[in-house]
């Protein structure tokens, strides 16, 4: 039976202790001491150990340990902790971003959902209060017009939730859909340059490619005010080189710098293209606009085997 019951406080704090880069570091020292001492006794007393053999052994181990600690504290230590802090960061901002989804689903499907439903309910309604046919006829065409309006509102919330495109056509067709659903607001123009391989790209590659460029288009529109995007996926040194550039307010310079990226959605990507082993890339200028670049790692990539390009 499977217990979904949440992990206890101490059970938690055990956990985070059983990672903790002090603790490894502990070990490490203590190991580096035992096998030291070990040696330094062997080498000094071939014979039967004396106290003076356990002590020079003893004191040597000691010197080593202050002369590693340093060094293993700036080279180990540290870039542990900043690890298992960002881990950390990452995961209590993802389930933060998890409870904004869900409330921005409640709304969407309250705001927009609920509300074409009523509509429909209230054009019906109308039908059957309907003095005349023809007068019937129009408002039960009205009352069709409202109910496509609302399937394709619940196709487009199902679409960003799980692109079933992706699935069934490949990367450059949902990508294609992404921007296609995205440039009908009339907001913003897209142009896009996919030139993706049909085969080769494994299916983790092509999810991260497809929310890359999903929360890359977002941030446009959500943040920078963008009204021009471009949109390229290709082939490039035996993997896939995903890009999306917009005209936009451009980055903050501290999310431009190596390292972790300060906002959930570039933190989000580049966490992904981390755990694929390839590379990530956010920055902007020196004019208006930004750039996200993301290496993925693919195989057989041929360029005969490429979407051809829309724009």
């Amino acid at each position: 039976m499977c217990n979904n019951a949440p992990m206890p406080r101490r059970s938690r704090q055990a956990a985070s202790a059983a990672v903790s880069p002090v603790r490894i570091l502990l070990l490490v020292l203590a190991v580096a001491f035992a096998v030291e001492a070990a040696i330094m006794l062997a080498i000094s007393a071939p014979g039967p150990y004396s106290a003076r053999a356990l002590l020079l052994s003893f004191l040597d181990a000691v010197v080593l340990i202050a002369i590693l600690l340093p060094v293993l504290w700036f080279v180990l230590a540290r870039p542990l902790q900043r690890l298992v802090r960002e881990r950390g960061e990452l995961l209590a901002s993802l389930l933060r971003a998890q409870e904004e989804e869900r409330a921005r689903l409640a709304r969407d499907l309250h705001d927009e959902l609920g509300q074409q439903q009523t509509a429909v309910l209230l054009a019906l309604r109308s039908v059957t209060e309907a003095d005349s046919l023809d007068t019937a006829r129009r408002r039960a065409e009205e009352a069709r017009r409202i109910a496509a309006d609302a399937l394709e509102a619940a196709r487009r919330l199902a679409r960003g939730l799980a692109p079933g495109v992706l699935a069934d056509l490949g990367l450059g067709p949902a990508i294609d859909r992404l921007c296609e659903d995205l440039a009908a607001s009339g907001r913003i123009q897209i142009t896009r340059d996919l030139r993706i391989p049909q085969t080769g790209l494994s299916r983790e590659v092509q999810i991260a490619a497809y929310r890359i460029v999903q929360e890359a288009l977002a941030n446009a529109l959500r943040h920078a005010d963008a009204t021009r995007i471009r949109v390229r996926a290709l082939p490039e040194e035996g993997g896939l080189l995903v890009e999306v550039s917009d005209d936009g307010r451009g980055l903050p310079e501290d999310a431009q710098l190596p390292g972790p990226a300060p906002g959930l959605g570039l933190r989000g990507m580049r966490e992904r293209v981390v755990l694929l082993d390839g590379s990530f890339r956010a920055a902007s200028g020196p004019g208006p606009g930004t750039t996200i670049s993301a290496w993925l790692p693919g195989a057989a990539l041929n360029e005969s085997n490429q979407h051809p390009d829309r724009g």
